[in-house]
């Protein structure tokens, strides 16, 4: 198989720094259309993680959701085009992918630290691209407590950690979800 040299940089806030991203071939863009077909969206969101993985020299571990739907936005104007059009009631509408990441990019920082006697929970966005249920958002947007990062912990550790946080950080955890989404919403990211 002939390998693509050709590259572009991407400045993702997040990681305040820019990472480069190759273009997608055709065998990763064949495999993400037999995932679509097949309506297997679990191993679509993974095989995501692989093409981003594989095709830009960013962790695929310090990515939030938002660095990674515009990296694939990214890759997909690379290898595609930047243009995508959708007919709606007859009409034609044209909408340029660049437009969305360059809105991504401009988003404030959204992390924020809640600190409770002698904890201090440092929030943020997900890192998933699709999280099933409520709480697994409300978890995965516990970053840190102290300075314990809570990607070290495997899913059984996390578990444990979270029965034995208290009811009240939940409440301050939702509201950083709703602010934040009120705030990605009123940017119009898409619209």
């Amino acid at each position: 198989m002939i390998k693509s040299n050709f590259y572009t940089t991407l400045d993702l806030p997040s990681l305040d720094k820019k990472i480069k991203i190759k273009e997608i071939n055709n065998c990763y863009y064949i495999d993400i259309l037999k995932f679509i077909q097949n309506s297997n969206l679990e191993e679509l969101i993974n095989f995501f993680d692989l093409i981003i993985s594989e095709n830009t020299d960013a962790d695929i571990n310090a990515l939030t959701n938002l660095d990674k739907f515009c990296i694939l936005i990214e890759m997909r104007s690379i290898s595609i085009g930047n243009i995508i059009e959708f007919s709606i009631e007859n009409k034609n509408i044209k909408y340029n992918l660049s437009d969305i990441c360059t809105k991504i990019q401009n988003l404030k920082n959204i992390n924020k630290t809640i600190k409770i006697d002698n904890l201090n929970f440092e929030l943020g966005i997900p890192k998933k691209l699709i999280i099933p249920n409520y709480n697994d958002i409300i978890q995965s947007c516990i970053k840190k407590i102290n300075d314990i990062d809570l990607d070290t912990f495997t899913n059984i550790e996390k578990e444990s950690l979270y029965k034995m946080i208290p009811a009240h950080i939940y409440n301050d955890i939702k509201n950083f979800i709703i602010e934040n989404t009120e705030y990605i919403e009123s940017q119009n990211i898409l619209k």
